[in-house]
């Protein structure tokens, strides 16, 4: 019988050699296997029995009890080290419970089974259970079965991409996925059972955070350039960062999509609603230019000399433009707003000036096309008017690094415990306290807590907060990598992730 599609998925990460001091691999391999469909026509067992059946006489599976519950196990190993035994497995079985319905069967698994300085290859095992049985019996064993995986069928990481052989026309590149169906073990002629077939997708790639030759670990300058050198990738969250110049890597949190699947390549450096602490970011000025909180689960600050070597990156890169800021604000009802400012950079320590758009490019007719969103511009002069609370030009402030001017009369990062461009404490706080109700009552209450107040004034806390940058060309720029991207995919070259 032919069962109903399979839908499982096993993502498996493999190093491919392992870090000598103990932490993360230095090379790493993430390969995706995809199950679509178990062929057993006959319905019956390893032993030649039928799948559920009440009767160990029965030979001809026809009935209600025809159908097998599967329960799936996985096994991969690299094909140096291993053997086509289906019955055991080095790095340990994975196992998948079948769904009726055809849906959603996940599994996650990391092996570390790789001692080379490229990928050669691997074994896939799997091993099929009739879950159920007949009332409420042990798993009994279906089907297993073993296929090897060589740089012959799938072709390995070469130093630079390159033109595929015309006769390798039906090989996979590195990325791409390559279809398989796979006899089984279990003979006719020894059972009385028809030979069945496992069928599945397999795809090998670099996994994130790594890239290039043998997939060793990476880290790009932004985010931008992950997204640029991975345009597929949808995934939200922590990747390898690095200053220009410097080889230390440092976790960053990226916006790889978004909400509505689009590609982002934003840099989140600042993110709010997590921490409800009194005062969490009430924090001094050395801490507010390196940097504080905990990226990608927590609230976190990126860190003033870091979002000033993002900005500054893009302007002396092959960006050759400043950068975006996007803000993000969502109040207690889930409602999210935003506003995007072109030309956005940072001013010199010990300052670290703000400087975004303007909107002088505005008419009465036509909005500025470099500040654009729903959130309301609570940076620069608002509809025309005259506003001391302009912070367009403005440095940063800490509750311990007061301005010497004394422009203003009072400390506001003081009154507003936490750090932030201030002129006479502004029209917005970003950084203030994240409180569980947003309407406030009482005026005091709206001195230290996280608004925006052309969003919903003065007395309304934002829920959650993001700030975000990449380089303003960003989409273009995207856009031809994305094209160059899937030309290689789809066989001219070799594309390396």
């Amino acid at each position: 019988m032919l069962l109903k599609a399979l839908c499982l998925s096993a993502l498996v990460a493999l190093a491919l050699a392992a870090d000598g001091n103990g932490g993360d691999p230095k090379n790493k391999v993430a390969i995706t296997l995809k199950g679509k469909q178990f062929h057993n026509p006959s319905g019956q067992n390893w032993k030649g029995k039928c799948c559920d059946s009440w009767s160990s006489s029965r030979t001809q599976c026809k009935g209600y009890w025809d159908w097998c519950d599967y329960t799936y196990k996985f096994c991969i190993e690299a094909y140096e080290a291993s053997t086509m035994d289906a019955d055991n497995c080095k790095t340990g079985w994975k196992t998948v419970a079948g769904s009726d319905d055809a849906g959603n069967d996940d599994v996650n698994f990391e092996h570390m089974v790789w001692n080379k300085e490229r990928w050669q290859g691997v074994v896939v095992k799997y091993q099929v259970y009739d879950r159920d049985g007949f009332r409420g019996r042990t798993l009994e064993l279906v089907d297993k079965g073993a296929v090897a995986i060589t740089e012959d069928m799938y072709p390995g990481q070469q130093d630079t991409p390159k033109k595929t052989d015309p006769k390798d026309k039906k090989k996979p590149s590195w990325g791409e996925m390559l279809p398989l169906a796979v006899t089984g073990f279990r003979k006719k002629e020894n059972t009385g059972a028809e030979m069945s077939k496992f069928m599945f997708d397999f795809k090998v790639e670099c996994a994130e955070n790594y890239a290039g030759k043998g997939c060793t670990r990476v880290a790009f300058p932004s985010c931008s350039e992950w997204k640029l050198a991975n345009p597929d990738r949808q995934v939200n969250g922590v990747y390898q960062l690095r200053d220009r110049g410097d080889s230390t890597a440092y976790k960053g949190l990226c916006e790889m999509a978004d909400d509505s699947g689009k590609p982002a390549g934003w840099t989140v450096i600042q993110k709010r609603g997590s921490d409800l602490t009194h005062n969490a970011f009430n924090k001094k000025f050395s801490e507010y230019e390196k940097g504080f909180g905990d990226v990608g689960t927590q609230d976190f600050w990126l860190g003033l000399q870091r979002m000033k070597s993002i900005t500054d990156y893009y302007k002396t890169s092959k960006y050759n433009t400043k950068a975006t800021l996007r803000i993000e604000a969502t109040d207690c009802e889930g409602n999210k707003e935003y506003i995007e400012y072109d030309d956005f950079e940072l001013g010199d320590y010990p300052h670290y000036t703000l400087h975004v758009a303007d909107g002088s490019d505005a008419t009465d007719k036509k909005p500025s096309k470099k500040i654009r969103g729903t959130l309301g511009d609570a940076i620069n002069t608002l509809q025309g008017q005259k506003n001391p609370a302009n912070i367009n030009g403005r440095r940063f402030y800490a509750t311990d690094n007061a301005d010497p001017n004394k422009e203003d009369q009072i400390n506001c990062a003081e009154v507003y415990q936490s750090g932030w461009w201030y002129q006479t404490c502004s029209e917005a706080n970003l950084n203030g306290n994240i409180v569980t109700g947003c309407k406030l009552t009482k005026k005091e209450q709206v001195l230290n807590t996280a608004f925006w107040a052309p969003y919903r004034g003065f007395f309304y806390s934002i829920r959650e907060v993001k700030m975000m940058v990449r380089p303003m060309n960003f989409l273009k720029k995207f856009a031809v990598a994305k094209a160059k991207h899937d030309k290689k995919r789809a066989g001219d070259e070799i594309w390396i992730p």
